[in-house]
């Protein structure tokens, strides 16, 4: 029988939950006032932790930066993989697909 630290994959679950929430507030603040308007301490508060939660969790700001790029480019690959994947076998067709993606 295995045994599961509940306790551990909460916390993993509600550690991943508001790092998720921090890049969604992240990203929103940047495709309506721009990278600048970006304040690490702003982006706590609207996800309703501290800080000193929110730096313990990327970093600087660049650090949160990054991690909003990269998951933006991995979600933006990820949808273009799907599309190719509608279309096997036709070339055109997926390049279609990806150029209206």
């Amino acid at each position: 029988m295995t045994v599961v630290d509940l306790r551990a994959e909460t916390r993993a679950f509600g550690r991943a939950r508001l790092r998720e929430l921090a890049l969604d507030a992240a990203r929103d603040v940047v495709l309506t006032r721009g990278w600048a308007a970006v304040r690490m301490g702003a982006i706590a508060t609207a996800i309703g932790i501290s800080r000193q939660s929110l730096h313990a969790e990327f970093g600087t700001k660049d650090d949160l930066g990054n991690a909003l790029i990269m998951r933006e480019t991995a979600e933006f690959f990820e949808g273009m993989q799907a599309l190719l994947a509608e279309h096997p076998g036709d070339l055109a067709g997926g390049v279609a697909a990806a150029a209206q993606y």
